[in-house]
Parts: C-alpha cells; sequence; structure tokens
C-alpha cells in the first residue's frame, strides 16, 4: 500500500470512509517505508481494508527488540540510557578507531539481541522482533518434547552400545575356537547368545532417563542455590551502600574508607565472574531449546507501548538480569568510591583556605598590637605635653590660655 504523495489526514479520512465498520483509530506512514501503519481498537486485525476501492490485504504488525548502542543490552534505546556514555564501535563494540571518510568498516559485526556475526536488526537474526512470552502450557508441551527426545537419545545410545558389546564378542568367540566336527550347528547355536541375554533390560532405561532427570535436578538446585547466594550478596552490598550514603551526609568520614570500597568491588567483580560461568555452564548442558512459533493473532493498540522481550531460556533470562544488577550495584560503588574522592578533595582544600585564614589573622592581630603599641607611645607623648604646658595653679584650674598666649585670654560667657 502507497501513499503516492497524498497528505496523510487524507489517507485517514479514506480508510475512515471505506472501512466504516472497522474501529480505526490512526493511519500514518510506517517510517521511510512505502508501506501504512493502521492502528485498530478491536482486539483482532481484520485480515483486508479497503481503501480507493480496492482491497488490501493485512499483515499484523511486531514491534523490533530495542537496542541500546551505549550499554550493547536490549530493552531500551541509546538516547534514554542512564548508564556513562561510552565510544564503542555501534557494529562490533570494541574500541578502535574509525576508518577514514569513503572506506568501509572491515570489523565482524556483533548483534545486540543474540551475539551473532550479522549487524543488530537484520533480518537475519532470528530474535529481531518482540516475541510473547510462552504460557505455562507451552512450557508443559516443551518440557514433555525435551523429556521424550532424552529418552529416545539415551535408547539409541544403549542400542548402538548393546550391539558393538555383542559383536566385538561374536568375533573374539569364532577366532579364538574354530567349530567342532560334526555339531557345528548346534554348538553354533550355542555360541549365540540366549535372546533373554539380548532383550532390552527396562531398569537400564529407566534407571538412564532417572540419572538424566536427577543431574538436571542437581543442576537446577545448584543453580537455584547460585542465584540465592547471590540475592544475598546483592542485599550485603545495598546495605553497605546505604550505609556509606548515610556516612557521607552526615560528614562521618572516618567510617567509609578506600580499602573497603575496594573490598567491595572486589566482591563485586568475583560475584558477576560465578555468574557468568554458571550462565554458560547452564547453555552447555541444557543446549539448544527449541522456542515455540507465536500464534497468528491480531494485534492490540496498547501492545503497541508494552516493553519489550526476548524470547530466551528462563534460566539464561535470570542469570542475565541477576548479572546486570549486579553490574549496576559496582558500578554505583564506583560512583560512591568517586564520590568519596571528590569530598575528600573538597574537605582539603577547605582545610587550605582554613590555615590560610588562620595565618592572616595572626598577621593582622601582629599589626593590631604594633599599631596599639604605636597609638599609646604617641598618647603618653601628648599626655606628658600637655603636663608640661599646663601646669597647675594653686587655686585655680588649669586652663589653655597658657598655650595659646598670642590669642589673648579666653573669651567669657
Amino acid at each position: 500500500m502507497r501513499l503516492d504523495g497524498c497528505p496523510v489526514e487524507e489517507v485517514r479520512a479514506g480508510f475512515l470512509k471505506k472501512n466504516e465498520g472497522m474501529e480505526i483509530l490512526d493511519a500514518r506512514p510506517l517510517g521511510k517505508s512505502k508501506a501504512i501503519q493502521i492502528t485498530f481498537g478491536g482486539k483482532r486485525v481484520p485480515r483486508q481494508v479497503t481503501y480507493w476501492n480496492c482491497l488490501y490485504a493485512l499483515i499484523p504488525y511486531r514491534n523490533l527488540v530495542e537496542t541500546c548502542y551505549n550499554c550493547r543490552r536490549v530493552g531500551h534505546r541509546a538516547d534514554v540510557c542512564f548508564r556513562p556514555k561510552t565510544n564503542l564501535c555501534h557494529r562490533c563494540r570494541k574500541d578502535h578507531p574509525a576508518p577514514s571518510e569513503g572506506e568501509p568498516l572491515t570489523c565482524t559485526p556483533d548483534c545486540i539481541v543474540c551475539h551473532g556475526a550479522h549487524h543488530t536488526g537484520s533480518r537475519n537474526c532470528k530474535f529481531r522482533l518482540v516475541r510473547k512470552p510462552p504460557t505455562g502450557r507451552q512450557q508443559s508441551i516443551e518440557r514433555e518434547n525435551q523429556a521424550g527426545k532424552d529418552e529416545r537419545h539415551s535408547r539409541a545410545k544403549e542400542r548402538s552400545s548393546s550391539g558393538k558389546r555383542g559383536t566385538s564378542k561374536s568375533r573374539d568367540q569364532s577366532s579364538s575356537f574354530p567349530p567342532l566336527p560334526g555339531g557345528g550347528g548346534g554348538e553354533e547355536s550355542g555360541r549365540v547368545s540366549s535372546p533373554d541375554r539380548n532383550a532390552r533390560d527396562p531398569t537400564k532405561k529407566v534407571s538412564l532417563s532417572n540419572a538424566g532427570t536427577q543431574n538436571e535436578t542437581a543442576r537446577e538446585r545448584e543453580l537455584e542455590t547460585l542465584v540465592q547466594q547471590q540475592g544475598d550478596l546483592i542485599k550485603k552490598m545495598e546495605a553497605r551502600i546505604v550505609e556509606m550514603e548515610r556516612a557521607l551526609k552526615s560528614g562521618q568520614r572516618q567510617g567509609v574508607q578506600a580499602p573497603a570500597i575496594q573490598g567491595l568491588q572486589k566482591a563485586t567483580q568475583a560475584a558477576s565472574a560465578r555468574v557468568q560461568e554458571s550462565a554458560a555452564m547452564e547453555v552447555e548442558n541444557r543446549g539448544p531449546v527449541k522456542r515455540p512459533l507465536p500464534a497468528d493473532e491480531g494485534v492490540n493498540a496498547k501492545r503497541l507501548a508494552e516493553a519489550s522481550m526476548v524470547d530466551m531460556p528462563q534460566p539464561v533470562v535470570k542469570l542475565t538480569s541477576l548479572k546486570a544488577d549486579v553490574t549496576d550495584l559496582a558500578e554505583k560503588v564506583g560512583k560512591q568510591g568517586e564520590r568519596q574522592d571528590r569530598l575528600e578533595a573538597r574537605v582539603d582544600k577547605i582545610e587550605a583556605r582554613l590555615d590560610k585564614t588562620e595565618e592572616r589573622l595572626g598577621t593582622l592581630a601582629s599589626e593590631f598590637r604594633a599599631s596599639q603599641t604605636l597609638v599609646m607611645g604617641t598618647f603618653q607623648q601628648l599626655h606628658t605635653l600637655l603636663e608640661a604646658r599646663l601646669s597647675p595653679v594653686v587655686g585655680q584650674a588649669p586652663t589653655l590660655d597658657n598655650l595659646l598666649p598670642h590669642h589673648g585670654p579666653s573669651p567669657t560667657n
């Protein structure tokens, strides 16, 4: 379906006019393509619509998985990423110089969604479209299929091993003991293993399947224990971070030291390494997981605003989210350490400024004492001069007439 240069309002009005029985909410171009995205208000999408007296088939729209080229994770875009900005290559997520203008990139692409050797969002990516999480019924069917596949594999392995043992045994007997004269048929039939011996032992099959189930259960328990330990460690780290924030806010810098932060960072790195190893072991033990195809159902208008999810095995998703939480916690710890360093630098500057202020105050105090001494000396000299000039007369109060003889007597009131 093409726009052919028509305004969007005219296209929308054409859809509303020719499809009166349908609840059409919006119709707009789909990016730079020649298709139109129509949003319906019902729960199901019709198979076709009428536009310009022509019928057009409708294909349900599925969102692409949102990817971030900054932190190389899914679920958000780079323009809303809250993590520190990086200068990694969008193609291979490595730090290398950009090629000169006009030259193509030669690095190997690495998909953010599936980590395949293709561009992110390419049509070769099997997980580029958002998929609905499997329901409980689909998960039970998948587990039953996986259990049947494991049982068939164990039977084939047991059959091949028993066939090899029987063939090698018969060859050894035929080469070591030649046939006796006169009783070839009976002896030969006697050398053949009995049908009871060749019959499959059901207990072996049960034991093999039970062993596989027990191994899976043990792995799951070990994985759950590891996840619980990581959760406890994360809680301890969060409590420690809260304590550090309180200490920094209250000004008690003695309780937060650099060795404690370094130890917490080492513990966080060790926990992240353990999570990566356990995730790798779980993926190797489980092998490829068959993912069910999504049902061909309509797309609701509200589904366009839902969060993006990738259809991956549930334990791997849990471990990936746990690894992301541990990484975020390590970043928070690093930020707290940087904040502490900045606070210590500011405190050092304030202390240096206080020292300079104290020195200035000491200088001003010494200058004040010198000025005070000078003023007192001048005052003593003036006092001595006044006492010499104003000698008291018996029976009369001292006046200034003796100091100013050329002015005559002082005026009387």
